[in-house]
């Protein structure tokens, strides 16, 4: 896909999924990724784009701070999932699980994986955000790559 304007990345969305690595590079301040997740989180804002998630991301974004007792980052993320506004977290069911079977025997993805995308297709998001690239294989989807966008100039 190469680069692409975070503005023009989300255009004609209307929901976004978001995998996990994005909400860990918001909370973790990792210094080449941290602004490209704000702006598409202001952009999604301005644009009352809804942004879903599924109980995977909760569960791996936790994970690492729960095992540190690390309170101070289980709180952060904590914060991000209840205060972050259209963002909608999304639990697992009898036809996501088909829909993963399905994209596990198709495209050979890791469990976890095809449950997110499985997520995602189901609730007919039309972006998926995220720094797999591996999703690349899936086409009925958007699969955009946190490493392929690029700031939008201010005006």
């Amino acid at each position: 896909m190469g680069s692409v304007r975070i503005s023009r990345a989300l255009d004609e969305a209307r929901t976004v999924f978001v995998d996990t690595s994005p909400f860990i590079y918001l909370v973790a301040q990792h210094p080449a990724y941290v602004d490209k997740i704000r702006a598409v989180f202001h952009e999604t804002n301005l644009r009352d784009l809804q942004i879903l998630t599924s109980v995977i991301t909760l569960t791996e974004t936790l994970a690492k701070p729960l095992k540190a007792q690390d309170k101070a980052l289980e709180q952060a993320y904590t914060a991000l999932f209840l205060t972050t506004p259209n963002l909608h977290t999304l639990s697992l069911n009898p036809p996501i699980a088909v829909e993963a079977a399905c994209l596990r025997a198709q495209f050979n993805l890791r469990l976890g994986d095809a449950l997110q995308m499985a997520v995602a297709l189901t609730a007919q998001c039309d972006v998926f955000l995220t720094n797999d690239i591996g999703f690349r294989r899936i086409h009925t989807i958007r699969v955009v790559l946190v490493d392929d966008l690029e700031l939008d100039l201010p005006p």
